[in-house]
């Protein structure tokens, strides 16, 4: 079989093919973009950590902002490319508020009606009631 044997070149030409092909529809987005936040809802007192996600936050060096229904959130870290993570500010109970991210550079993204505030279980266990001694009686 000589070396120009269309038998020979066409696994080399369909690997290039694909190579073409998935590099055309691969993931790698070029724009900055938010997808999401979790937990969607967190404690009227704030003091809960929200994951905003998306894509390109640290790729091109971006600064952040985020409100939640205009109160600043504390940025504690970009955890990836395509996560950061905050530290909600109280609100008030039941409001469900629009979630502002703003990157410098890189504009603003709103989410709306994306958090609602709720008011911690006061019900569930405590360390406490793990801390059963004979002296002290059972509730």
């Amino acid at each position: 079989m000589s070396r120009c044997s269309p038998l020979h070149w066409f696994p080399a030409g369909l690997i290039l093919l694909l190579g073409l092909v998935a590099a055309a529809c691969g993931n790698d987005n070029s724009k900055l973009t938010v997808t999401g936040i979790d937990p969607k809802q967190g404690d009227v007192a704030g003091d809960t950590t929200v994951h905003i996600y998306g894509t390109r936050f640290t790729t091109d060096k971006h600064s952040v902002k985020v409100f939640f229904g205009g109160h600043q959130a504390q940025v504690n870290q970009f955890v990836s490319d395509g996560e950061l993570t905050v530290t909600a500010p109280g609100g008030k109970l039941n409001d469900v508020v629009n979630v502002l991210i703003v990157f410098e550079p890189g504009g603003k993204v709103e989410l709306p009606n994306a958090y609602r505030y709720i008011e911690k279980n006061k019900t569930s266990p405590s360390v406490d009631d793990l801390n059963i001694s004979p002296d002290k009686p059972r509730k």
